[in-house]
């Protein structure tokens, strides 16, 4: 199934804005490191569907963690971003990881509905959007 257009909305200004922008990469640092140690966690399965989001938090070392009951949103790089791996708990248990940059994405899992997914991307909307009016 498709995303529901708001996902998409916000997913294309993020990316436009990122994208628009885009620096020469940077020599590896933590954060990429991290980023690397995540995604090589999810391909091996030792980050899934349903983890305790605490292990989670505690086995990839994100650089952010924002509750917003009933969702944890972990974030491994700044918000916009060119790319980046996002992962999403629901009642305290992974529900969604997905690692994307310009040009690509992979989801890793999910188990939202449509509606559901709707939901937790209206409250990461505002997040964003939070985020970004505390930058300027």
């Amino acid at each position: 199934m498709s995303p529901p257009p708001a996902s998409i909305l916000l997913f294309l200004c993020i990316t436009t804005l990122s994208c628009a922008h885009h620096e020469p990469t940077p020599p590896p640092s933590q954060v990429d490191k991290n980023i690397d140690r995540a995604l090589d966690l999810l391909k091996s399965g030792r980050l899934h569907l349903d983890q305790p989001v605490s292990d989670a938090i505690q086995q990839s070392h994100p650089l952010h963690v924002y509750n917003a009951p009933p969702y944890t949103f972990i974030e491994f790089d700044d918000v916009p971003s060119l790319g980046g791996l996002s992962l999403i708990a629901r009642n305290g248990k992974l529900a969604w990881a997905t690692y994307w940059t310009c040009t690509q994405s992979r989801q890793f899992f999910s188990n939202f509905t449509p509606r559901e997914q709707e939901a937790a991307f209206d409250v990461y909307q505002n997040r964003v959007l939070a985020h970004l009016s505390n930058q300027q």
